[in-house]
């Protein structure tokens, strides 16, 4: 067995998980190779501390604690989500009433300024090449005016 593949066994080998080829060949390695030794001396003593550290029990509550604190978390990020909702409905509200009262005949932004007089009075269908004037005709009119 190779060094890299005795390391990566290690801890399954401490806690006797392999089968018995595999901690054979585990076995007769770690009595000839210094280093790997090393390395499963150094597990074995960290695992040994661990053991030796006593249990710590949480205080009474605590998990109504946590509890408390998990629901407060939920009910947060539900509220979040529904005024994201209740926005999203009035946005598509106000999105579709604007195209039906657009469609009912209200201002519509598409509106044909030409088609209304000074007076106020409609002039659809009607020849409106009367009203248009050339930006050339109303300079050259401005130009004489002032030479004058």
């Amino acid at each position: 067995m190779k060094c890299e593949e005795v390391l990566n066994s290690l801890s399954a080998y401490a806690d006797r998980e392999l089968d018995g080829k595999k901690r054979k060949m585990m076995n007769s390695h770690l009595e000839e190779c210094n280093s790997c030794k090393k390395a499963f001396k150094e597990l074995i003593d960290l695992e040994k501390l661990f053991e030796d550290i006593p249990d710590i029990e949480p205080g009474p509550g605590f998990n109504a604690v946590i509890m408390g604190r998990i629901k407060e978390k939920i009910f947060i990020s539900g509220k979040l989500i529904r005024n994201l909702a209740y926005s999203f409905v009035f946005f598509i509200f106000l999105i579709f009433g604007a195209y039906f009262y657009d469609i009912q005949g209200g201002y519509s932004m598409q509106d044909n300024r030409s088609d209304y007089c000074a007076s106020g009075e409609i002039l659809k269908g009607q020849d409106l090449s009367i009203l248009s004037l050339d930006l050339e005709q109303i300079f050259y009119a401005g130009e004489i005016s002032n030479e004058e």
